[in-house]
């Protein structure tokens, strides 16, 4: 029996580390939906006296996602991530004048647990840097005043995704479903392209939550 063990852990070991399939680069395009839970502060100083305000909600995002891979072995791939999307506003509530959109740009790696001529199942981590505008537009007395605030910050993600191609073709899907994470600083504010002084304020955004993704991957090979 002991003998039996030993040599099924050997086959097993020797599939996971030597099977080899053809090298490739993969481009990834995805649309996806995320929700996550919110941290804002904003903090002051008047006259000397620091005030702050502090809110905690939730927030859905739709974006679209732009990954490029490359197979440096069998079982490790890795490349760029790119995001474009926007935070969903609540239909119940007054979001006249409101607009927003983010850009995610960051680097991934990914461990392939089935690695397959057809099917890849793998985990991924990412490490990321995020630009999130906030505008608004209001009308007092006639006159149009718009604002603009500008957050940047850095944050990771966690991943596990499966790819499956249509027959031998290089074209197949693509679906995930990750962990999210993003800590933005109050970076800039106008007020009708007038740069508002952050000199005494700060602010910042936290947002945790997972989002989902499915979309369509287009294989290279040398």
């Amino acid at each position: 029996m002991k003998k039996i063990t030993l040599l099924t852990l050997l086959v097993l070991f020797s599939t996971f580390v030597f099977s080899q399939r053809e090298k490739e680069f993969q481009i990834r395009g995805s649309y996806g939906l995320a929700g996550y839970a919110t941290l804002s502060e904003l903090s002051y100083s008047v006259a000397g006296f620091e005030v702050s305000d502090s809110d905690t909600s939730g927030a859905a995002t739709q974006h679209f996602n732009l990954d490029l891979r490359y197979d440096f072995t069998n079982r490790i791939t890795a490349g760029i991530d790119m995001k474009f999307g926007a935070y969903i506003y609540d239909p119940e509530e007054d979001n006249a004048g409101k607009s927003n959109s983010f850009v995610v740009v960051g680097v991934s790696g990914e461990f392939n647990l089935l690695s397959r001529e057809k099917s890849r199942l793998f985990l991924g981590l990412g490490l990321h840097r995020s630009a999130l505008e906030l505008r608004e537009k209001t009308t007092s007395f006639g006159v149009v005043s718009e604002s603009v605030a500008t957050y940047r910050g850095g944050g990771i993600r966690l991943n596990l995704g499966y790819s499956k191609f249509f027959g031998d073709g290089p074209i197949g899907f693509n679906v995930g479903l990750g962990y999210d994470t993003h800590n933005f600083d109050l970076e800039e504010f106008t007020i009708n392209n007038s740069v508002f002084d952050l000199t005494n304020h700060d602010g910042t955004l936290e947002a945790r939550g997972m989002d989902f993704s499915f979309g369509l991957v287009f294989r290279i090979r040398p």
